[in-house]
């Protein structure tokens, strides 16, 4: 008797699994690397699992037949369901549980649960700023302090939610482009942009100041 005949989902999930080690080629190419190593795996490990199914549902012994066929079902579906949910996280970004099992990012990053940010001070304890809105994804890690403005940088970033950073009083926020700033704990003092991604925004005795972005 013809596998295909007893389970006619077989074939067509054979079939996925061809396809998915060229969509797992495809994944790689855009730089998907860990989602086409997903999808490789699981194509070639079902594959093989298809393979040795459909020989052992032609098998003459009643017993070992049904099992075959019941394996042989309920892996194609398995197999077809996770191929359709990879195709559309690997296109889509959908659904966003699937495309971050797959290592997919979505354009946000967070932090891990578990994931602690050093605590830091510039050393000023009198009137001392926090610096706030750094992303996690931030090219520079902090706020960066410069000669001038659009100047050279000086030194390492002040890392984000440093306390202690001074700011001199004649600075406003919502103004002024470029402030005086100060970190005493890495000998920096220059210029800051208060209005980039990148800010000095919260009074370190008056969170309720804090600038927020919608």
């Amino acid at each position: 008797m013809d596998a295909n005949r007893m389970v006619p989902v077989l074939a067509i999930a054979i079939g996925e699994c061809c396809l998915a080690v060229l969509g797992a080629g495809l994944a790689a190419v855009e730089g998907l690397s860990q989602a086409a190593r997903v999808i490789l795996g699981v194509a070639l490990a079902g594959l093989i699992l298809l393979l040795a199914v459909s020989f052992l549902v032609t098998s003459k012994r009643p017993a070992i037949r049904m099992a075959a066929k019941a394996l042989a079902w309920g892996a194609s579906v398995v197999l077809l369901v996770f191929f359709a949910l990879a195709a559309t996280a690997t296109s889509f970004r959908w659904p966003a549980t699937t495309a971050s099992l797959l290592g997919i990012e979505d354009g946000v990053v967070c932090a891990r649960p578990s994931e602690l940010l050093q605590a830091f001070s510039c050393g000023e304890t009198d009137g001392g700023y926090v610096v706030t809105n750094i992303d996690l994804d931030d090219a520079n890690a902090g706020l960066m302090v410069r000669e001038g403005p659009s100047l050279q940088f000086i030194g390492r970033p002040i890392p984000a939610n440093s306390t202690g950073v001074a700011i001199n009083a004649a600075c406003n926020f919502a103004t002024d482009t470029w402030c005086q700033v100060q970190c005493k704990s890495r000998s920096l003092s220059g210029v800051a942009n208060p209005l980039s991604a990148s800010e000095v925004r919260c009074p370190l005795y008056d969170f309720s100041q804090c600038a927020t972005r919608p």
